[in-house]
């Protein structure tokens, strides 16, 4: 039986885990839930191409005169449960500076805004260019990167690559969707570790620290 890029092999001896091969030849332990939902990855889709040290350096420059270097707190609609995702994101008037970042890190995506009837801080009107790259996965690997190099914001990289670290002890045979317990630890740990000493105002650290307290 095949459920999307994975082939079920053999039920495993706990009965709520199936041995499965992906498309690249890879075999692992998965259930069959979370690969109907979509929340389980093969590690061939870890590797990605490495960014040059040229690249690394034109990045950090760019992300600590044009970028930001964050940990953003969403919550579902329905359910009122928070999630922590970090960002790293280089904006500009300009597009083919954006995609002078896309292309020196070779991941993320160029976000459009059109400010034309938004009255921002410099009175600029008209479309607004974003590199970003908001997964954990990619976020850790351009914060790898560009760390070295940074000035302004190196400590916050620092902080953003420790974060990473430790949800991926959270993560039980490389499920994409932490567990409701997971995800509470791993809410903690960047409250404590991130967002009280760089972000410490903002609405979604206050979100944080009152789900701390129940």
């Amino acid at each position: 039986m095949k459920i999307g890029e994975f082939t079920l092999i053999q039920r495993d001896s706990s009965l709520t885990l199936w041995r499965v091969r992906h498309t690249c030849g890879q075999v692992r332990l998965a259930r069959v839930w979370d690969l109907r939902n979509c929340v389980v990855h093969c590690i061939c889709l870890d590797r990605i191409a490495r960014i040059t040290n040229i690249n690394a350096a034109w990045l950090a420059a760019a992300v600590d005169g044009e970028g930001t270097v964050c940990m953003t707190v969403s919550k579902h609609k329905r359910t009122k449960t928070l999630h922590v995702h970090p960002a790293i994101v280089v904006s500009n008037t300009v597009r083919a500076y954006t995609e002078r970042a896309l292309l020196a890190a070779g991941c993320g995506n160029i976000a459009v805004s059109d400010r034309t009837n938004v009255n921002t801080v410099f009175k600029h009107t008209g479309l607004y260019y974003a590199w970003q790259v908001l997964s954990w996965k990619h976020t850790e690997h351009v914060a790898r990167a560009i760390q070295p190099h940074l000035v302004i914001k190196q400590a916050k990289a620092a902080a953003m690559i420790a974060c990473c670290e430790y949800r991926k002890t959270l993560e039980r045979c490389g499920f994409l969707r932490l567990s409701k317990e997971a995800n509470r630890l791993l809410i903690r740990y960047v409250l404590d570790h991130y967002l009280q000493k760089f972000q410490p105002d903002t609405r979604g650290t206050k979100f944080c620290v009152d789900l701390m307290r129940r």
